[in-house]
């Protein structure tokens, strides 16, 4: 059950991270992340409703966390749906990178100040 369910953070969880590094991540991967799996896939799939595209989105976004476990999974697909519905509204990309790059610093951010 463990591995199934086990929590995001314990699945980040590396000996040697730094705080330079957890920044620099914090801040390129999430441009990276909402860039294709919202930027991208509305453009591409924006003519075939706002369903198809919110929900392709945030299916998207959880298949390529696949390896959080299901529990990863269906957050990520929550998530996925609140993004993609914002992002639909607003059509702004930096909302949800600053949102996913400040929920990359609270997952990350504890294991290197315990070191």
């Amino acid at each position: 059950m463990q591995e199934v369910f086990h929590s995001t953070v314990d699945f980040h969880r590396l000996s040697e991270l730094t705080i330079p590094f957890i920044l620099l991540i914090s801040m390129v991967n999430p441009v990276f992340e909402e860039s294709l799996e919202c930027g991208y896939f509305f453009q591409v799939l924006e003519r075939h409703g706002m369903w198809v595209t919110v929900l392709a989105s945030a299916a998207f976004r959880s298949f390529l966390h696949a390896n959080m476990g299901i529990s990863g999974v269906v957050f990520l697909f929550v998530l996925g749906l609140l993004y993609g519905f914002v992002y639909w509204r607003w059509r702004e990309l930096w909302p949800l990178i600053v949102a996913h790059g400040l929920q990359m610093l609270y997952a990350l951010l504890p294991q290197a100040l315990a070191v």
